[in-house]
């Protein structure tokens, strides 16, 4: 129902729509990633006291924190992505700010129910498409798994901006034999890049790089040179 929710605050906020037009997705692509909008503090709270959900509860699962005062919404003013599992079940958020305020992503934190070392953010959408080829495109952000998904490239997975996890790569193995990573050409992107590598080679995967121009993340290059020229770069990888 926070899912529901966020998705619903998304359609009352002119501001975060049209950021997500700007970036290109359309609505079906939104209403199938179920992506929201996570309000002021003030806003969430009052949604969960009218809908009797314990506050606790919400804390458990990193929804809400306790201050000196009083409780506030970890979530706030950001563009929401609810994290999958495999199957398909909501067991986190990401939010990325609309502005140039600091951190830009936060994902929520460990709990329970999320060990985002442990899952890779759309492999629910696309474990189909990668059991099929057999290869798997690795990006780092929700923005550059949806805008490939969109654009016909289904066989890809994020691994949530963090560097890759042993864990993740043995998830990748069960469902794929080969890995094209396609991570910022920046200098985290290629350090992430480097220590990937090795845990994928370990997890006994193919490992392949995809060149993008320097500065450009998969999403823009997408979005400038369009779907086809990423294909035909993961050919040439």
């Amino acid at each position: 129902s926070v899912a529901n929710f966020f998705q619903g605050e998304l359609r009352k906020n002119k501001v975060a729509q049209d950021y997500l037009k700007r970036r290109g997705f359309s609505e079906k692509t939104l209403d199938t990633w179920k992506v929201g909008y996570a309000p002021a503090s003030r806003v969430f709270l009052s949604f969960c006291k009218k809908k009797g959900i314990s506050l606790e509860r919400l804390r458990d699962l990193g929804l809400l924190s306790l201050g000196k005062e009083d409780w506030y919404a970890y979530f706030r003013e950001r563009i929401i992505f609810p994290i999958f599992t495999p199957p398909g079940r909501i067991c986190g958020f990401g939010g990325r700010v609309l502005d140039s305020s600091s951190p830009k992503y936060l994902n929520s934190p460990q709990s329970p129910v999320f060990d985002k070392g442990r899952v890779l953010y759309g492999l629910n959408f696309s474990k189909e498409a990668i059991g099929k080829e057999k290869a798997v495109v690795l990006v780092e952000g929700y923005t550059d798994a949806i805008t490939l998904y969109q654009g016909g490239i289904r066989n890809v997975v994020a691994s949530l901006g963090t560097s890759l996890t042993a864990s993740q790569a043995r998830l990748i193995k069960r469902y794929a034999d080969e890995v094209f990573i396609a991570y910022d050409q920046d200098k985290a992107g290629i350090a992430a890049t480097l220590r990937g590598i090795d845990l994928l080679l370990e997890a006994d995967l193919k490992v392949r790089i995809i060149s993008l121009p320097r500065g450009m993340d998969p999403a823009e290059f997408l979005d400038k040179k369009g779907a086809k020229l990423f294909v035909k770069e993961k050919d040439k990888a």
